[in-house]
């Protein structure tokens, strides 16, 4: 079955650091207090080195106190977590993701994804499907019109009414014909035909990345956003947004030198659009922002015939 349809996954690792500092000291004894210390005079004269020395101890004392607070300090903060204190405004960080998109030219990353559906709906049959999703994308703006370029790779396992099944997609291709992007290009691993067809959905006059931020949009403009902190996803240093919306919850991480969202983590409960409870992660492994333009992802393999088709023969 073509699997070349798959969405992108849009798409709940929150790490928290709390440390107490404890400080254990000698106390100071004041037993003799109101005694003329060994080494001064009734007059209170200072006839003896004893009290600087007493001075130097004391202060290297609080020196090694301090010490061991800060490494107390630093013991208590997890790995991956960065600037744990430092707060920033979730809003913003959309806002900032949004804005990534408004002159970009190009786009190439890898997204791996990975669905838990429980099946748990009347009239339906009971159990669980995991489902793992590869999708490799390149998206580009070349003299006007749009180019892309989709691979997809799917594996599917679970239970069904008490049995085990696995069923493994091969790699589905896709991308814009070259020579006319308004037809796309689709085949399969293992094909030794392509299938030509002309796109359902005309390409609109004015071509940019805009539909790259609309979920972003979305809960800027209608989720609860709580900034969750700072915290390291696949080597990127991310910045971690909770929002909230119509009693869900997503996840969104951040990369803080681009904004680029680099991990979301969707949950939902059964109802009735849903069998059952769904939590999606979704990771990009990699990135590139505004790569060169390549026609070499735009034409078929030598060994794969392109025959002209209709959307429709594309899905079966």
């Amino acid at each position: 079955m073509k699997k070349h349809l798959i969405l992108s996954l849009g798409a709940v690792l929150t790490l928290a650091a709390c440390g107490n500092n404890e400080t254990n000291g000698d106390p100071i004894n004041n037993e003799n207090a109101g005694h003329t210390p060994a080494g001064q005079n009734e007059s209170g004269a200072n006839n003896s080195p004893a009290n600087d020395e007493s001075d130097i101890n004391e202060n290297n004392n609080e020196d090694i106190m301090n010490e061991n607070e800060n490494e107390e300090s630093s013991a208590s903060t997890p790995s991956g977590l960065i600037d744990e204190n430092r707060d920033h405004d979730p809003q913003e960080i959309v806002e900032n993701a949004i804005a990534l998109f408004d002159d970009l030219e190009s786009l190439h990353f890898t997204l791996e994804s990975e669905i838990n559906q429980q099946m748990d709906m009347e009239g339906m049959p009971e159990g669980e499907i995991n489902m793992y999703i590869t999708e490799t994308h390149w998206e580009f703006i070349q003299d006007g019109e749009y180019y892309n370029r989709l691979e997809v790779e799917a594996l599917s396992e679970g239970t069904e009414d008490g049995e085990e099944f696995t069923e493994e997609e091969p790699m589905n291709y896709s991308f814009t014909y070259l020579d006319d992007p308004t037809y796309q290009i689709t085949y399969d691993e293992g094909d030794t035909e392509a299938i030509r067809f002309e796109q359902p959905i005309e390409q609109e006059e004015s071509v940019d990345f805009s539909q790259w931020a609309f979920q972003l949009e979305d809960i800027l403009m209608n989720a609860e956003l709580t900034y969750e902190g700072t915290e390291e996803i696949n080597g990127y240093d991310t910045y971690h947004v909770r929002a909230e919306m119509d009693g869900e919850v997503s996840e969104h991480w951040f990369d803080q030198d681009t904004y680029y969202e680099v991990q979301t983590v969707t949950s939902s409960e059964a109802g009735e659009e849903s069998p059952g409870d769904q939590t999606t992660i979704s990771t990009v492994t990699d990135y590139e922002l505004d790569p060169d333009f390549d026609e070499s992802l735009f034409e078929a393999p030598e060994d794969v015939e392109v025959v002209d088709g209709s959307f429709e023969d594309t899905i079966g």
